[in-house]
Formats: structure tokens, C-alpha cells, sequence
């Protein structure tokens, strides 16, 4: 689900891209996984997959989450290449699908980076940048009660 805000698509020799998003077109809640169809073809198996790795590369949707990167990791997988696959493939090459690149720990990376870059702009706008909270800086009801604690002394 999301807003398309670029998309270009691969072209090129042997490339053909089937798809119905546009920039600017509104995927909804509920949709079709399937907003694109990328088809290669060569004289050989190799040809085709590197065209198909090209058009991988090539191939740039932003806005939405897509699965570019996974399709790419599997045309680089040993078994893919040699034409070994089956309803087994994933489940059999998950370690070099899932741990090949960056994309497994990437979001979690991005999001502690963030959670922590929050963190310390809120802290240095609760301590007003001197490790103080302004809280304590500017606590009304603690200066009230030293205040009502003085003159009871007195």
C-alpha cells in the first residue's frame, strides 16, 4: 500500500515490463501484489538471467515496498543459475537469501538509528542542551514548596 512517487521501469533488448502503476498512482490497502510482470529472454539460460539482473538493477519504484532486492539476491543464487529449483527453493536457500545482503538487518538498523536519533533530540530539548531536565529547571510546584518551606520556617 502507498503512493507511487517514481517508477521507472527497465527497458532495453530481451527486457518487456507489464505493469499498471503510475507515479502518483495510489496502491490501496487491499491490492494486487502482483503491479508489475517483468519478463527476460536470451539465446541461453545465462543471457536471460543476466538481462533479467539488469533490468533488477534497472528497475526503480519508490514510495512503496517492494521485492526488487529479494528477486535480484535469487537470480545470484547458485542453485537459481543451474536451474536446481523446486516448491523447496526458498525454504532450501534461505541463509543466502535472507543473510546475502543488508535487506534482512538493514530496516531494523534504520529504525534503531532513528529510534536513537529521537531519542537524544528529545533529550537535548528536555535538557535545553545541559544534561539538566526542564523539568527540574522550571518546576512550578518545587519552587512553591521551597518557597512555602522557607516561610513556615520563619
Amino acid at each position: 500500500e502507498g503512493l507511487v512517487q517514481k517508477n521507472i521501469e527497465p527497458m532495453g533488448f530481451g527486457v518487456r515490463c507489464d505493469g499498471y502503476v503510475y507515479e502518483g498512482f495510489e496502491i490501496p490497502i487491499y491490492y494486487d501484489p502482483l503491479i508489475s510482470k517483468l519478463v527476460t529472454w536470451g539465446k541461453t539460460r545465462k543471457e536471460a538471467i543476466e538481462r533479467m539482473k539488469r533490468a533488477l538493477r534497472d528497475y526503480s519504484i519508490m514510495g512503496i515496498k517492494t521485492s526488487l532486492n529479494f528477486l535480484h539476491r535469487i537470480m545470484e543464487t547458485p542453485d537459481f543459475y543451474l536451474g536446481k529449483y523446486n516448491t523447496y527453493f526458498i525454504e532450501k536457500n534461505k541463509d543466502f537469501l535472507f543473510t546475502h545482503g543488508l535487506e534482512k538487518n538493514e530496516a531494523k538498523r534504520i529504525e534503531d538509528l532513528a529510534m536513537i536519533t529521537a531519542f537524544l533530540e528529545y533529550n537535548t530539548q528536555l535538557t535545553n542542551g545541559n544534561n539538566i531536565p526542564l523539568v527540574a529547571q522550571n518546576n512550578q510546584w518545587k519552587d512553591f514548596g521551597r518557597k512555602k518551606g522557607v516561610q513556615q520556617r520563619l
